[in-house]
């Protein structure tokens, strides 16, 4: 994953559209956002799949993952959101961190 996006940095192109969709569609709130994402063109054959992980906790330990499709209509790149889960990372005793 990439490393977090913070007000101060320029968020990639992508990411930023993908972060607007997911909050238009109510699954992000639009206060300060922690994300990374990933760009898949080899799991779906013939498909390009951004994952956006948006994290809740400091330490990254906790947060949200949405496998996003993407395909170009025309002129415009379409943001098609497939998958979402919660996630919480675990450390070596099993227990969330």
């Amino acid at each position: 994953m990439s490393p977090a996006i913070y007000a101060q940095e320029q968020a990639p192109k992508l990411l930023s559209e993908a972060a607007q969709c997911l909050i238009s569609k109510t699954f992000l709130k639009a206060n300060a956002l922690s994300l990374g994402y990933l760009v898949d063109k080899k799991s779906w054959p013939g498909e390009e799949v951004l994952y956006v992980v948006s994290y809740t906790s400091a330490s990254r330990t906790r947060g949200y993952v949405f496998t996003i499709f993407l395909k170009m209509q025309k002129d415009s790149l379409v943001f098609d959101i497939q998958n979402n889960a919660k996630f919480v990372r675990l450390n070596t005793s099993g227990k969330g961190e």
